[in-house]
């Protein structure tokens, strides 16, 4: 039985997760809903380090990724580990997130369709971190 109070939408969208201080981890948006999203991690000792910081109370995270034309943070906190991945929930609810979170699962599904159409992207995403993120 679904326990969660609104529907996720499955979409797959590049994105980076930061958790306390340091650098950046690249991440994956698997689904999200009003409230929050499912994240995936490709590698196991990053997975082991995001653990660790976890479990030494550093639980809010920033997951930052592209829109359309824009980077967008979203302040959250990690609620469950499960496998490869784990799940944040908003720090607080803004339509915009969910406008920016459509935008960018529409982005990469047209770029997933075109690989070549737009390569510049995935490389940018790194420097969502220092530049020019809004949310």
């Amino acid at each position: 039985m679904e326990k969660r109070q609104f529907p996720r939408l499955k979409v797959s969208i590049e994105a980076v997760i930061n958790i306390g201080e340091g650098e950046g981890y690249t991440c994956r948006i698997e689904d999200f809903s009003q409230d929050g999203m499912f994240l995936t991690v490709d590698e196991r000792f990053i997975r082991s380090e995001i653990r660790a910081k976890i479990e030494s109370m550093e639980a809010i995270a920033s997951v930052t990724f592209k829109a359309t034309k824009k980077y967008v943070s979203i302040d959250s906190v990690i609620v469950h580990q499960h496998g490869d991945g784990m799940g944040v929930k908003f720090l607080r609810r803004d339509p915009k997130y969910l406008s920016a979170l459509n935008e960018a699962a529409e982005r990469e599904a047209a770029h997933q369709s075109n690989p070549k159409a737009n390569i510049s992207g995935a490389g940018n995403l790194a420097a969502a971190k220092t530049g020019n993120r809004s949310s």
